[in-house]
């Protein structure tokens, strides 16, 4: 149970209770692969058989692609998950590049490992509402971040996630297959609020 990663490289625990269960007499750790689920039970891989009258098939969750349920379009009926079929990008993880008056909250590298999200998604609701209000009043028909602005941002993200403790494992939750961290804002929430505080128009074209 000993993890083999820095400490941090994965959501931390708050709790050690389980570590009770484990001590019983009558419970069996077991950390070999599962091969497959078999008729009577659980295949690990090394051929060994283990039967069971209950399993709870608890595997984690998907965090990346984003928006994977449902259908989102922009200019030319541009798919947003095909847009994403390489990488997630976003401006301030709210706007997309060829998505006119799209926002969205919690998006790609919002996600923190060390405080309260609500503290991001106030920060999200706030832009969101000065940018719908900036179009109204200047009765503008549709505003869409600038490409440079948004991949100018995105590298700047995921230089400033090399070398975090995020990067320092393989393969989690955080990360997708080619090694990027899609998730996690690499900042202090106080630096987000900040960035966020004044919907700055010239990072859009007006449409």
């Amino acid at each position: 149970m000993t993890p083999k990663f820095p400490f941090g490289a994965k959501r931390v625990l708050f709790s050690d209770n389980y570590y009770n269960a484990l001590a019983k007499e009558y419970v069996h750790l077991n950390a070999s692969p599962i091969s497959k689920i078999t008729s009577s039970g659980i295949q690990t891989i090394d051929g060994e058989d283990y039967n069971f009258d209950i399993i709870i098939f608890a595997t984690g969750f998907k965090t990346n692609p984003f928006f994977q349920n449902m259908s989102i379009q922009g200019r030319n009926t541009t798919n947003l998950r095909t847009h994403w079929q390489k990488e997630p990008i976003a401006y301030l993880g709210v706007s997309v590049s060829n998505f006119p008056n799209f926002y969205m909250m919690y998006g790609p590298n919002t996600n923190l490992g060390h405080n309260s999200i609500i503290i991001m998604s106030e920060a999200q609701a706030s832009y969101i509402a000065q940018g719908i209000e900036t179009s109204t009043k200047k009765n503008i028909a549709a505003l869409e971040v600038k490409r440079d602005v948004m991949e100018s941002y995105h590298v700047e993200i995921q230089k400033r996630l090399k070398g975090m403790i995020w990067d320092k494992i393989e393969k989690s939750w955080y990360k997708s297959a080619d090694g990027s961290n899609p998730n996690n804002w690499p900042g202090r929430t106080m630096e987000y609020m900040r960035r966020l505080k004044r919907f700055d128009i010239s990072k859009y074209t007006i449409r």
